[in-house]
């Protein structure tokens, strides 16, 4: 099966469990497409799983709105920049107060940027809730659509994360 076709499966079975009133009582799927993203990017990251496809969250903003969608992890995408800084003198004696050991000088993290994901294959599920974007399905490359929002954080999708999206899920695969 595609990647289209296994996004188009899970959004089909996302609407066939709304219409059967599996989410009347759900915050936000009561509402899909609409004020869902970010729930369904890790509930598609989910199913993707499955078939061993892992998944990268993107979360954007436009204006006053917030969207997201998820980037497969297949070699396209650039590795996250390491970036390392320093704790101030006055914040290590504060957190060596609180700890047995000695506090770090030094820490890191890592952090995507929008140009990371260039030639990344994306999937979006619910994008046809803006008015400028009328495909329920897309799966391909970033697009003047994408790009019209500003890019905000990315992170690698490691499971459902929440007892709410358990349920969800465990919903959705009813109608699979």
């Amino acid at each position: 099966m595609t990647l289209y076709n296994l996004a188009a499966t899970f959004r089909q079975a996302i609407e066939k469990a709304k219409d059967a009133g599996e989410f009347d009582n759900d915050i936000a799927f009561c509402r899909f497409p609409r004020y869902c993203c970010g729930d369904t990017c890790y509930l598609l990251a989910e199913y993707l799983s499955v078939y061993e496809i892992r998944s990268i969250y993107m979360e954007m903003n436009r204006g006053d709105c917030s969207h997201a969608w998820i980037a497969i992890d297949d070699g396209k995408i650039k590795d996250p920049r390491t970036i390392t800084y320093e704790f101030p003198d006055e914040i290590q004696i504060v957190m060596e107060g609180y700890s047995a050991s000695n506090f770090p000088s030094k820490g890191s993290y890592t952090k995507y940027e929008i140009d990371d994901f260039a030639d990344a294959t994306i999937v979006d599920i619910t994008a046809d809730q803006f008015p400028d974007f009328e495909i329920p399905v897309f799966v391909g490359s970033m697009g003047s659509f994408q790009y019209s929002f500003e890019f905000r954080n990315a992170h690698l999708i490691e499971g459902l994360g929440s007892a709410r999206l358990v349920r969800l899920y465990q919903k959705i695969k009813q109608y699979l």
